[in-house]
């Protein structure tokens, strides 16, 4: 399962990206079932191997290649993972290529024995689609590695934070900092007593999924349900926010909408006027299934 989150500070919804904890989509690719020539062979005659077996015939030779293909669902940053084993030493001889380009020659530390396998990991940017990776003896050397399998990572933020003054207020909602707690450099007040405070602002969701839209607030007055929720402007529901106590106090209340990849529109509206309001920090989009 993905996970994303897109965080908005009501109080200034230009964008400013804070990177947060990393999600993850993985394809293994076990390069025995894929083309190479030069030398380079199966084989099976070292155990720890996954998949049937193992690339070998890089030793002491010079044009030994292992390719395959693989495709990009997404556009972005993807980590490369080689799976290998240097029993004769740390190997510098093999060379790695993205779409027949050379990226580098990877070090790839001794493993102590052809018995023991470990990870070379390199980071590539590419585009969605097609593309081939190839390792290949750049020199001959004693110094060589077997070759398991492969691992490509998308990898992805999932606590990304938006700062923008896009955001508007209107009807008597303001940005206001009287209270303690909040995040980011303020908060939006304006809601007491008040049937026509709104706040607009809206998000680009990256992901076609479900989302849970999570509002802090502070409710100092006590529990609020006059504050109506709307999507793309169609009126989810009224929220019920539990009272917090004080107005130095933050909660969260937490929805949950489907929503398409690309642009959305989010309104926070007075429903009716009440002493029982909230104030409004920020608001976090949770991707939480696709």
């Amino acid at each position: 399962m993905r996970i994303d989150i897109i965080r908005f500070s009501v109080m200034a919804l230009v964008f400013a990206y804070a990177g947060g904890a990393m999600a993850a989509v993985s394809r293994t690719t076990e390069l025995e079932s894929w083309s190479y020539s030069g030398g380079a062979g199966v084989n099976t005659n070292h155990p720890g191997y996954t998949g049937t077996g193992f690339i070998d015939g890089f030793i002491n030779n010079n044009t030994a290649v292992v390719s395959f293909n693989w495709y990009a669902d997404y556009s972005g940053s993807y980590e490369i993972r080689l799976r290998y084993s240097a029993g004769n030493g740390t190997s510098s001889n093999t060379a790695f290529y993205l779409d027949g380009n050379l990226i580098k020659n990877l070090t790839c530390n001794g493993t102590g024995n052809w018995n023991t396998w470990a990870d070379e990991v390199e980071t590539v940017n590419v585009n969605a689609g097609n593309h081939s990776i190839t390792y290949k003896a750049a020199f001959s050397s004693s110094q060589n590695i077997n070759l398991d399998h492969v691992v490509e990572t998308f990898k992805y933020s999932t606590t990304t934070e938006v700062e923008t003054w896009s955001g508007s207020c209107s009807g008597g909602a303001k940005a206001n900092n009287n209270h303690s707690g909040y995040t980011g450099t303020g908060f939006i007040d304006g809601f007491v007593n008040n049937n026509t405070a709104t706040l607009n602002f809206n998000a680009y969701v990256q992901y076609t999924g479900t989302y849970q839209v999570t509002l802090r607030y502070s409710a100092g007055n006590g529990t609020s349900n006059n504050t109506g929720f709307y999507v793309d402007y169609s009126k989810i529901k009224n929220l019920t926010c539990n009272g917090t106590g004080n107005w130095n106090t933050w909660a969260n209340e937490v929805e949950t909408v489907y929503l398409g990849a690309g642009n959305h529109a989010f309104k926070y509206h007075a429903e009716a006027s009440s002493q029982q309001c909230i104030n409004l920090d920020n608001v976090t989009l949770t991707l939480i299934s696709d």
